[in-house]
């Protein structure tokens, strides 16, 4: 436990930021700020996360330029290259998954993991 890695050359990048919102998840703080915190991640691992955000009392704010995660905020700000900027309001905000879509996300992921095991060379 007292090892220090360089965790940029063990992890991808979609790694990275699945254990960052693990850790935003467990550490539960008042405020978030996440720049391009699914940058890196699938459509589906995106909306599991992003959802699970939502069902916290965390207030967060995210800088990202993917439209897809529009529907976990209640506003959206956006900057113009001409210096215009507008604030909108999120026509209807999906941020709770069903339990059935949670499960059936979730039997997705699992079935993935055990894919990426079958084939990954053992280390």
């Amino acid at each position: 436990m007292d090892i220090e890695k360089d965790w940029a050359h063990f992890l991808s990048s979609g790694e990275q930021q699945r254990l960052a919102f693990a850790r935003l998840l467990l550490q539960r703080p008042r405020y978030a700020f996440l720049d391009e915190a699914t940058s890196a991640l699938d459509p589906l691992n995106e909306m599991l996360l992003c959802s699970q955000l939502a069902k916290t009392s965390i207030v967060y704010a995210s800088i990202s330029h993917r439209a897809s995660l529009d529907q976990f905020h209640d506003q959206v700000l956006k900057l113009h290259s001409d210096g215009e900027w507008g604030i909108s309001r999120v026509e209807n905000p999906t941020t709770r998954l069903t339990a059935a879509e949670m499960s059936s996300i979730q039997a997705q992921l699992s079935a993935e993991i055990v894919l990426d095991a079958a084939f990954s060379p053992a280390t």
